[in-house]
């Protein structure tokens, strides 16, 4: 699915997924760290900003998609959240921080 957001809307985020950004690894998607890496970035991080597709699309098998969720699950509480072209952007703190 493709969605078209404004670019400075995430000016100073940082990917916690990628190693290398898609013009570093000369790809469209750029390359991800291992699930156990992202698990641990994603565990540093007082708050997550997460697009994700929208709702009834079938969730990813990938090992890091489902590292990526259930630390969010397990670990976060949603503080906002909104649909933006048929996506859904939604911001996570860890619980009593938002």
């Amino acid at each position: 699915m493709w969605t078209a957001v404004e670019p400075m809307a995430f000016h100073g985020l940082s990917d916690l997924a990628l190693t290398q950004s898609p013009r570093a690894s000369h790809t469209l998607y750029g390359t991800e760290v291992s699930a156990r890496r992202l698990r641990a970035r994603m565990l540093a991080s007082p708050c997550i900003v997460a697009l994700s597709d929208p709702p009834g699309l079938p969730l990813d098998a990938d090992v890091r998609e489902r590292a990526k969720r259930a630390v969010l699950r397990t670990y976060f509480s949603v503080c906002d959240s909104t649909a933006v072209n048929g996506a859904r952007i939604t911001v996570y703190a860890r619980p009593g921080r938002c």
